[in-house]
C-alpha cells in the first residue's frame, strides 16, 4: 500500500484504453478495457448486431389492386419486425408507358387471396431463422384494414423494354426507414402487415421486390 505525506491511502486507478495487437477473446461476463489501435484510436465495430434479413420476390406478375395490397410482409408472434428498406423495380414486355402511383400502408388485418411466400435470406448465417413472412399475391386479399393513413407514396412509369431502342432504367421505387434518427417501419405482432398497391398496372408487367428488415425482442 502507498500513503501520502498525511497518511492518506493512495489508490492507483488506471484510466484509459489499451492496445492489443490481437483483440482479446472474452468469455461470458468478462470485463475488459476499451481497445485502441497502435496510434490510440478507439476500436469501434460499426456493424449492427441485430438479426437482419432480406426477402426477394423475383420477376413476378403483379395483380391490379386499387384497395388491397399486391405484396405484403407480416409481423411476427415472437419478434418485433423492423423494416429498413423496400425496393420495387418493374417494367412491361408489351404495351405503352403508363404512369402509376405506388402507395405503402400498414394493415391491422389481412386475409383472403393467394400469396406466393418467399424465403428470407439471412445476412449472417449465425442468425436465427426469420419469423416474418413476405410475398406477392396471385389473387388479391379480400380484407385489409389500414392502420392510419399512407406511410409512403411514389410514382413510377411502366416502361416497355426494347431490344433495339435504348431504354431508361426500369421503373424503380426505393423506400428507406430509420434514417436521420427516425424510426424504422415497425410491425408488432402477427396481426400487423405492411404492403403496397399500385393505381395502375402496365401491359404484360414484370415486377421484383426486395425488402430488408431486422427482428429483435424490443
Amino acid at each position: 500500500m502507498i500513503f501520502d505525506a498525511n497518511g492518506n491511502l493512495q489508490i492507483n486507478t488506471s484510466v484509459g484504453s489499451v492496445f492489443n495487437a490481437t483483440p482479446p477473446a472474452l468469455s461470458n461476463g468478462a470485463l475488459a478495457q476499451q481497445q485502441v489501435d497502435s496510434v490510440g484510436s478507439l476500436c469501434v465495430n460499426n456493424e449492427g448486431r441485430r438479426n437482419t434479413y432480406r426477402g426477394v420476390s423475383v420477376a413476378f406478375t403483379p395483380v391490379a389492386a386499387v384497395s388491397y395490397p399486391l405484396w405484403t410482409i407480416s409481423g411476427s408472434s415472437t419478434k418485433t419486425v423492423r423494416i429498413t428498406r423496400l425496393h420495387i423495380a418493374a417494367f412491361c414486355t408489351t404495351g405503352t408507358a403508363l404512369p402509376a402511383r405506388a402507395t405503402l400502408y400498414k394493415f391491422s388485418s389481412n386475409s383472403g387471396g393467394t400469396q406466393v411466400a418467399g424465403t428470407a435470406s439471412l445476412m449472417d448465417s449465425n442468425n436465427a431463422a426469420a419469423t416474418a413472412v413476405f410475398g406477392n399475391y396471385t389473387t388479391i386479399p379480400t380484407t385489409a384494414a389500414v392502420i392510419g393513413g399512407p406511410i409512403q407514396a411514389d410514382v413510377l412509369s411502366w416502361i416497355t423494354q426494347s431490344a433495339t431502342v435504348p431504354q431508361p432504367p426500369t421503373a424503380i421505387v426505393d423506400w428507406t426507414f430509420g434514417t436521420n434518427g427516425g424510426q424504422q417501419l415497425v410491425l408488432r405482432g402477427a396481426s400487423q402487415w405492411a404492403g403496397f398497391y399500385l393505381s395502375a398496372i402496365g401491359t404484360t408487367p414484370v415486377m421484383s421486390v426486395t425488402c430488408e428488415w431486422v427482428e429483435d425482442n424490443s
